[in-house]
Parts: C-alpha cells; sequence; structure tokens
C-alpha cells in the first residue's frame, strides 16, 4: 500500500447555541420523543482555522488524557486540540491490528501481526501474535509485555474488543474461547473470571461466547456482551445477543438477551454507567443506559430509527454521538447521555459516495465540548478527512 500526504482540515463549527437469564427487575425510564430545537441548527459552513499534515495514511483516532487525542499515520501522534499542534510522537508499531487505552501512567497499546509464510500472509491458518506496549504521558515506551504468554500463539477468539485495561494499568481483561481471564502485572498472576469449557451452562450463566468486555464501577465490575443460551437450555435453541455485568471474582450480577423487546449489540463501558446500543439492522431509535449505583436502565428516545445503531460515547461518557447518512453527507448529532437531550445536530458534506460505505469515527471531549470526526480511514484508496467542531 502506497502511502498518501494527508491534509487534515480541523474545522471549528459555532453553533446558534450550544429472552432473559437472569432476570433483574430494571426500573426502566422511557425519555420523551425528541423534537429539533430551534436554537439546535444544521451546520452548513465550516471556518477553517488550521492545516495539519500528516505523512502517511491516517488509520484512527484514539482518546488520550486531557484535550488531547491519539493520531494514528505513519507515526503515532499525541495532538493537543486546544494548542492545535502536535506535542508528542513516537515511531508506528508494526501492528495488522490494534487498540490503545488511556491508563493512569500514560498509555497501553495491544497490537495483532500476522505471521508471514513464503510472503504470503494467511488471515484464517495464519499465526496471530499479540504484543502490548506501555507508554508514558509523552509517548516515550516505558515497557512491553508479550502478550502471547498469556494467550498462546494462535489464541482462538481473542480481539481488540475482547481486552479491557484497569485505569490504574496493572490488570488486563481478555477473553479467549475456553473463557474469560484477568492478568495482573504486578502479581504476574493470571486467573480464570469465567470457564467456558464447563458442560454446566448454570455454572457460566448461560455464556456461549464473549464478545466485548470492558472494565465499569470504578474497575470494581466487569461489562460484557456475549451469546449466551437461555438456562435451563432449550432443546435444539441457538444462542442469542446477550449483555450483562460481572463482578472481577466472576460472580454474576446480571445477564439479559432482551429489555423491553431491546436487543443489545454493542457496549460502551464508563465508571458510572454502560451504553447499550442496538443492531441496526433492528435498530428501533432507542438507546439504554445502565446507570450506577441506582442500577437503572434509562431509555432515551432519539430523533431517527437507524440512530441507535451508530452509537459513539465521549470520553468520559457525558455525551453520545449518533451519525446517520443523508444522501452524499453524514449527519451527526450529539445528544447529553444523563438526560436524552439533543445537544447539537449537524450535516458534514461528505465529498463523495466513496466516504459513505462505512460509518464515521466519532470522538467527543467532555470537557471542552469538542467532536472530531474521522471520514474515510477505513478505505486505502481515499484521502482520509478529519474534521473538529465544537457544540
Amino acid at each position: 500500500m502506497k502511502n498518501k500526504i494527508l491534509s487534515i482540515i480541523l474545522a471549528v463549527f459555532v453553533l446558534l447555541t450550544s429472552g432473559c437469564i437472569n432476570n433483574n427487575n430494571f426500573k426502566i425510564s422511557n425519555h420523551e420523543k425528541k423534537v429539533i430545537d430551534p436554537n439546535i441548527s444544521i451546520l452548513n459552513e465550516d471556518k477553517v482555522v488550521t492545516n495539519l499534515k500528516l505523512q502517511g495514511d491516517l488509520k484512527n483516532i484514539y482518546y488520550a488524557d486531557g484535550n488531547k487525542i491519539l493520531i494514528l499515520a505513519d507515526k503515532l501522534y499525541l495532538y493537543d486540540l486546544g494548542a492545535r499542534e502536535v506535542i508528542a510522537e513516537a515511531p508506528k508499531l508494526l501492528f495488522n491490528r490494534e487498540n490503545y487505552w488511556v491508563i493512569e501512567n500514560g498509555y497501553a497499546v495491544v497490537g495483532e501481526t500476522l505471521i508471514s509464510r513464503n510472503d504470503k500472509v494467511r488471515a484464517v491458518k495464519g499465526v496471530r501474535n499479540y504484543n502490548c506496549i506501555f507508554y508514558d504521558h509523552n509517548l516515550n515506551k516505558v515497557a512491553e509485555f508479550d502478550f502471547n504468554k498469556l494467550v498462546g500463539d494462535n489464541a482462538i477468539g481473542l480481539d481488540m474488543e475482547n481486552i479491557s485495561f484497569s485505569s490504574d494499568g496493572t490488570k488486563v481483561l481478555y477473553a479467549l474461547t475456553d473463557g474469560l481471564y484477568q492478568y495482573d502485572f504486578v502479581k504476574n498472576k493470571k486467573s480464570t473470571i469465567v470457564n467456558l469449557k464447563s458442560n454446566d451452562y448454570s455454572e457460566r450463566f448461560g455464556i456461549v461466547a464473549f464478545e466485548q468486555i470492558d472494565f465499569t464501577n470504578y474497575d470494581k465490575n466487569i461489562a460484557f456482551k456475549a451469546q449466551s443460551f437461555d438456562i435451563p437450555v432449550l432443546t435444539d435453541s441457538s444462542s442469542f445477543d446477550s449483555c450483562g455485568i460481572l463482578n472481577t471474582n466472576g460472580s454474576l450480577l446480571w445477564n439479559r438477551g432482551v429489555f423491553d423487546d431491546y436487543k443489545c449489540k454493542k457496549i460502551t463501558a464508563y465508571n458510572d454507567h454502560i451504553l447499550l446500543a442496538e443492531d441496526i439492522t433492528i435498530a428501533s431509535g432507542r438507546l439504554f443506559v445502565f446507570e450506577y449505583p441506582s442500577d437503572k436502565m434509562i431509555s432515551h428516545i432519539l430523533l431517527e430509527k437507524l440512530e441507535s445503531g451508530s452509537v459513539s460515547g465521549s470520553d468520559f461518557g457525558k455525551y453520545f454521538a449518533t451519525s446517520i447518512p443523508n444522501n452524499d453527507s453524514w449527519i451527526i448529532r450529539i445528544y447529553n447521555t444523563k438526560t436524552g437531550k439533543l445537544e447539537s445536530e449537524q450535516q458534514v458534506s461528505s465529498g463523495g459516495k466513496e466516504y459513505m460505505a462505512q460509518d464515521p469515527i466519532i470522538k467527543i471531549i467532555d470537557d471542552t465540548k469538542t467532536c472530531i470526526m474521522l471520514f474515510g480511514s477505513k478505505r486505502d484508496d481515499i484521502l482520509t478527512k478529519m474534521v473538529v467542531s465544537q457544540f
């Protein structure tokens, strides 16, 4: 793949104004249907304040600490949104896939590499290697860990969404086809949280496979999205999507497939709440939010049905964004997570049909009410666009 020079326009928009397995009796609070606030305007013009030129292919953006983001291009860049400049950089790691986490002393990254044989990468049967790198706040590498020591040379079931670091970076969760595990870097100790090899489905709460995991409730609990069976298991039944919460000792708090006919497909976990997004193919226009410490499930009704299948949470969860296509442009809406209030709506021109094939990557910085949108980064044959707005 040939590198390309990216000219990423950072623009500031000014708004006019700103099936049940363990049946818990949740109180589901339904908010009223939204109407467009006359003070919320659809934005069609932008004011360019600066140009950021990077060599290479911009692939992704990740949350960093404070008013900053990590930009993955030919290098790893730490970009200060307030100063509008790159303040640190590190060599790009040679991973096929990777994900980044903000931890107490900097950042952690886990990367996957497919081992080549005879110059041919065997994506299906090839060997997958995993490595973990720790950076300080200035992107200096401080430690490296061979993840294969935990998962083996060709771990089955491991995925970037099946890995999660504690906020202090001392523990990591990971799920394989045979179970959910935790590793303590300080104690050099691996522990089994859920054993999926057990033939007794009740012992593993009906769970067949973990698809997403994340620490929540200040690292006291584990939020998960899974495939599960009813308990007791019904003859000739198939697994279904479920979401739930575990204690870190492996005891179950709850695991549910349906909430008032609402099926969860994706979780985004924070310390005091969890976003539960729908499958976009059956989106109903609702977003469920599980809150701590009340253990209450809140249902927000969004403006359009498709929105609930495309949800992006902010850095600390105060807001969430949705994206829906509108001809050759994207409509981006930002809601308040607590109240469900529509905070802003803007229409961003895609620049062509090629930018409409995949949803944009959206990040929101709570403190500064800044929204970062990345268009076209999942394709190698088009120019990646990055737009930054404030609401």
